[in-house]
C-alpha cells in the first residue's frame, strides 16, 4: 500500500493535503483479470469494431495537417429502442452485431470503423474529401432486412458527414458537426421505416395474435368502425384514430410469447398473467414510438380498463378512461 501526499496552495494562503492510496496488489489483480478474460480496452465486446476510446486517440493522433481533409461519418440505427421494445435487448444487440458487420464490409480497409455508444457508429476516414466521404457514406444500403418472429425486419441508418479542411478547424466541432448532420437525416428518413415497421405489425397480428381470440378479420372491423363512427358522429380526425385502434389495440401481444397467449386465461399462474396484462403497457410504449400510432397510444394503455375500475393496466374507472377505449366502444367489439 502507498500513501501519496500532495500539497497545494488554497485561497488565502491556506494549504490543502490530498492523500491517495494507492494498493499495488489489488491492481496488479485487476489487470490480470482483465487479462485472462482477453479485455480489450480498444475493441467493443459486442460488435467487436473498435471501442470508442481507440476512436479518439485515433482522431487526436491523425488530426494533423498531413492528413487532411479529415473526414467524420456518424451513423445512428433508426427506430433501435423501438426493436428493444418489440424483439427484446437479446434481438437487439444481434442486431448491432448484424449492422456493425456490415459496416466492416463497405468502408475501406484504411478506414477505422468505430461503436461511438449504444446504437450509434462512427467512421474516421483520413486524407478523404468532404464528396468522397458522402459517396463513402451512400455505399450503405438504404435498408437492411433481418429474420425475426415478426418476418423480414427492416433496419436503415441515419449517416452524417463533416470534414476537416483547415488546420485551424477544432476536430471535435468537426465531430459536432456530423453528428447534427445524422440527426437531421434520422429525422427526415423515419417516417420510410416506420411506414415498413406498420406494415410487418399489422400483418404479424392479423396472422398470430388476433386468430388466437374470436376477433373480427380487417375488413369486418372497418366496418364496425364506420357504423360507430355514425352512429356517435364521429369527427374525420375522430374516426381516422378509431380506425388504428382497432387494428392496433393489442399491438403490445407482438412482443410476448405466442405460446402463453395460446394458454387460456383459466390456466395461466399468477406470473404468466402478469406478463400477458404487461401487453396494454408494452403496445403503449411501442405506439409512442411509431407516428401513426403515436395519436392512440394512450387508447391503447386503457383498452383494457372497466367502467368498475376492475380493469387493467391502471384500474381507471367511468370517466377516466380515455373515450376510445370506454368499455361502451371496447365491449362491443369483444362480442363480435
Amino acid at each position: 500500500m502507498r500513501l501519496l501526499g500532495e500539497e497545494k496552495n488554497a485561497r488565502k494562503g491556506e494549504q490543502l493535503w490530498i492523500f491517495v492510496y494507492y494498493d499495488e496488489r489489488l491492481f496488479a489483480q485487476s489487470v490480470q483479470k482483465r487479462e485472462a478474460q482477453g479485455a480489450n480496452p480498444f475493441q467493443d465486446p459486442l460488435t467487436h469494431l473498435f471501442s470508442r476510446a481507440y476512436f479518439e486517440l485515433e482522431l487526436t493522433r491523425l488530426d494533423v495537417p498531413r492528413q487532411l481533409p479529415l473526414s467524420l461519418i456518424m451513423a445512428d440505427m433508426n427506430a433501435f429502442k423501438l426493436v428493444n421494445d418489440l424483439l427484446g435487448h437479446r434481438y437487439g444487440d444481434l442486431l448491432l452485431q448484424k449492422v456493425a458487420a456490415k459496416l466492416r464490409e463497405t468502408y475501406r480497409r484504411e478506414d477505422i470503423v468505430a461503436r461511438f455508444g449504444g446504437d450509434e457508429f462512427v467512421i474516421l476516414l483520413p486524407k478523404t474529401p468532404y464528396e468522397e466521404a458522402v459517396n463513402l457514406a451512400r455505399r450503405f444500403p438504404s435498408f437492411l432486412e433481418f429474420p425475426s418472429k415478426l418476418g423480414p425486419f427492416p433496419v436503415s441508418l441515419a449517416f452524417g458527414v463533416a470534414t476537416k479542411t483547415l488546420p485551424h478547424q477544432n476536430v471535435w466541432s468537426v465531430l459536432q458537426e456530423a453528428e447534427k448532420a445524422m440527426y437531421h437525416e434520422k429525422i427526415a428518413g423515419r417516417r420510410s421505416l416506420e411506414r415498413r415497421i406498420i406494415t410487418l405489425l399489422r400483418e404479424y397480428l392479423e396472422k398470430e395474435i388476433y386468430p388466437l381470440e374470436p376477433r373480427m378479420g380487417t375488413f369486418a372491423k372497418l366496418a364496425l368502425a364506420l357504423k360507430l363512427a355514425k352512429v356517435l358522429s364521429f369527427s374525420e380526425e375522430e374516426n381516422e384514430r378509431f380506425l388504428r385502434l382497432l387494428l392496433f389495440h393489442d399491438v403490445g401481444k407482438v412482443a410476448l410469447p405466442v405460446e402463453l397467449l395460446k394458454k387460456p386465461a383459466v390456466e395461466l399462474h399468477p406470473a404468466e398473467w402478469t406478463v400477458v396484462r404487461s401487453h396494454s403497457e408494452v403496445g403503449y410504449r411501442i405506439a409512442s414510438q411509431l407516428a401513426e400510432l403515436m395519436p392512440v397510444a394512450n387508447a391503447i394503455l386503457s383498452f383494457r380498463e372497466r367502467w368498475d375500475g376492475r380493469g387493467y393496466p391502471r384500474g381507471l374507472r367511468g370517466r377516466e378512461i380515455p373515450f376510445l377505449s370506454r368499455p361502451v366502444l371496447s365491449s362491443m367489439l369483444m362480442k363480435l
